[in-house]
């Protein structure tokens, strides 16, 4: 009987070596093109979404533990799909840079796009969306009685400001779309779209959400007033600076980019950071003196903070708490979910 048992162990033993197998062998050869230059990092803005075929391969290996052969072909036709999906994914990513002596961006256009104080007045609450697909975003705040102006470099058929608003019980809902082609072809490109954003009026609470795709922004903001703030990198990079702002939520979401935030000066947070890391990696500087907690769960990535490191299969339920957050006037919660990327707080 206890011969049985250990034999049994052993066959799980084995499947599960091989399901783990597939997915190393499958997420090795993606990084090794990626770091080799054969394929870009952004094939993991649509890799990505075909997360949920690990989920299905563990459920069938579970139904058919006991079988070594049926093992070995989950495993196999684990590693055809995943193969073909990151085929795919290569494709719709890929292509124009393959494409590129033939496909070209035409002539450059720089034009500005406000959204006046005269146009919208009584305004007491406004949600500004910013969704871009490739090029560089760049977002400070001034004094200024408009609500915001958008200084654009794009071309004719690449990167075309769509700027639209809506405004009902004085509330200003603002949607701007970003770095977007008449074909999917100019993704790879050479020449990129920049964009100069400038929020004004400061005195009126403000939910920002900000998604940079994969193309690179910078937001700097100071003495503005938030009330909710997204960040979201998908294969492209983002930088923060944030200074002397009073928060509600702050939400921070890295796909397979790089995300850098700052927080600085006499900013609070009223309720939770939300930190959540695919493959990618999302450092957040907290100001000077200040205390934190993080709970959350971590997959095989990892979690680095100056009092304590979680790296590997760390699982879930993840508590870390500075020495002295229990007594601090000032302190930070932050509530992180990491894949296989790493999540830094210094």
């Amino acid at each position: 009987m206890e011969k049985n048992k250990q034999k049994n162990e052993q066959k799980v033993e084995k499947r599960t070596d091989y399901i783990l197998a597939v997915f190393l062998i499958f997420l090795g050869t993606v990084l090794l093109l990626n770091t080799t230059g054969v394929i870009e990092w952004n094939v993991w803005t649509v890799l990505w979404r075909f997360w949920p075929l690990l989920v299905v391969f563990a459920g069938l290996s579970l139904i058919f533990e006991d079988s070594k052969i049926l093992s070995i072909i989950i495993g196999f036709f684990a590693l055809i799909t995943l193969s073909l999906a990151f085929l795919w994914s290569a494709a719709v990513v890929e292509s124009p840079r393959w494409f590129d002596s033939v496909v070209e961006v035409e002539a450059e256009i720089e034009k500005s796009f406000v959204l006046s104080a005269e146009e919208f007045i009584d305004v007491e609450r406004k949600n500004i969306e910013i969704d871009m697909a490739v090029g560089s975003l760049y977002i400070a705040n001034d004094d200024l009685e408009d609500h915001l102006y958008l200084d654009a470099h794009y071309f004719s058929n690449l990167g075309k400001p769509i700027l639209d608003s809506d405004f009902v019980s004085n509330n200003l809902d603002v949607s701007l779309e970003l770095g977007k082609g008449t074909s999917t072809f100019f993704w790879g490109s050479r020449s990129t779209p920049k964009y100069f954003l400038t929020l004004g009026s400061d005195e009126i609470s403000t939910d920002l959400s900000v998604d940079v795709g994969a193309g690179q922004g910078e937001i700097l903001l100071q003495r503005y007033n938030l009330r909710n703030l997204t960040m979201e990198v998908g294969a492209g990079q983002l930088k923060g600076k944030l200074s002397d702002i009073f928060l509600d939520e702050l939400n921070v979401d890295v796909g397979a980019g790089n995300l850098s935030l700052q927080l600085d000066g006499e900013i609070e947070i009223t309720e939770v950071i939300n930190a959540k890391v695919g493959i990618g990696k999302l450092t957040i500087n907290l100001p000077e003196g200040a205390e934190y907690k993080l709970e959350g769960d971590v997959g095989i990535g990892s979690i680095k903070t100056p009092d304590k490191e979680v790296s590997g299969f760390g699982g879930d339920g993840v508590e870390i708490r500075s020495e002295g957050y229990d007594f601090a006037e000032r302190r930070f919660v932050i509530v992180a979910e990491v894949g296989i990327g790493e999540l830094i707080i210094k």
